[in-house]
């Protein structure tokens, strides 16, 4: 950055002023005249502080202090959020200040600090924007999507992740509403889901078991969803918070390796495992019924004549 000095006149002898400095300077005047209190911080230590944040922290000096001793209960941070902290002077009462942090060059960074009022209503609003901030962050960073339900108005939040996992914008998931969540189930899936739902909703219910969704560019994605619910005095749902995870690498993971177990390798042919194993529900399922179960056993002649003119690949085809 360029200062005004730069296209001012020079006295005879001197050269003009470098870009450098000018913006030291600069800094260093803007440093100095904030209208909040601004301490500057490297490895822990106050390197640097303004007159307000002198005044704050009167009668000790701060610089030289180190920042764990200043603020004991802030833990370092450089978020652009505000965090509340207790700021203890040398040899007077401790105070309560919002710090916000913000980072610069070579792990230096600048805190700004405001004092709060002693009445209460300023420190609890300051802890009710640090609560939503870092709920907001939590919210938007897990590999989930978090969704609220409220009855009678729909779907009033949804976090950002719907996009990635379901192919919908929050908007559009929000406008929706449930017949659109319902409409995106898998043909397959929705008759269960939807009586699993009711139950859930009336109490009789526990969470939804897996279902499958489906996205507009064709994917099928699927979700497993775990939600709680807040009930009014005659237990109707007033509210719905929960959250969905896309868990189809896991169910895809899991049909490989049950198709390895009872699967032929070389064919894709049901194994011996999983004729057993049918075998073994359909005669379990007969007896319950008072049914009978059949077998049906088919041997082809001269098979291996076929392996052995033909070749293997046309007797596995």
């Amino acid at each position: 950055m360029r200062s005004v000095a730069m296209d001012a006149s020079h006295s005879p002898g001197t050269g003009p002023v470098s870009d450098v400095a000018d913006a030291a300077d600069l800094g260093s005047v803007m440093f100095s005249s904030a209208p909040e209190a601004l301490i500057g911080v490297r490895d822990g230590i106050v390197r640097i502080a303004n007159d307000r944040a002198r005044a704050m922290a009167a009668p000790g000096p701060l610089e030289g202090r180190p920042v764990a001793l200043l603020l004991p209960d802030w833990w370092p941070e450089t978020s652009d959020a505000p965090t509340l902290a207790t700021l203890c002077p040398d040899d007077a009462e401790p105070v309560m200040v919002e710090v916000r942090a913000s980072s610069g060059p070579g792990g230096f960074f600048v805190l700004s600090l405001r004092a709060m009022t002693t009445d209460g209503a300023e420190v609890a609003e300051a802890a009710r924007r640090e609560a939503e901030a870092k709920y907001q962050t939590l919210v938007e960073q897990i590999p989930a999507v978090v969704y609220i339900d409220v009855e009678g108005r729909g779907t009033t939040y949804v976090s950002p992740q719907v996009e990635r996992i379901l192919g919908l914008t929050p908007e559009e998931y929000c406008e929706g509403g449930m017949e659109a969540w319902l409409d995106r189930l898998h043909p397959d899936d929705r008759e269960r889901i939807e009586r699993e739902y009711e139950a859930f909703v009336d109490g009789e219910g526990g969470d939804l078991s897996d279902f499958r969704m489906c996205t507009p560019d064709g994917r099928i994605v699927w979700i497993r969803d775990r939600a709680v619910t807040v009930r009014d005095e005659e237990g109707h749902v007033v509210l719905e918070h929960g959250v969905m995870f896309d868990i189809t690498e896991i169910k895809e993971a899991e049909a490989a390796i049950a198709h390895l177990a009872y699967h032929d390798r070389l064919t894709g042919l049901a194994n011996r495992s999983l004729f057993e194993e049918t075998l073994d529900l359909a005669i379990h399922r007969a007896s319950r019924n008072d049914h009978a179960a059949a077998v049906l056993f088919l041997d082809l002649d001269n098979f291996k004549l076929v392996n052995d003119s033909l070749g293997h690949h046309a007797g596995d085809l």
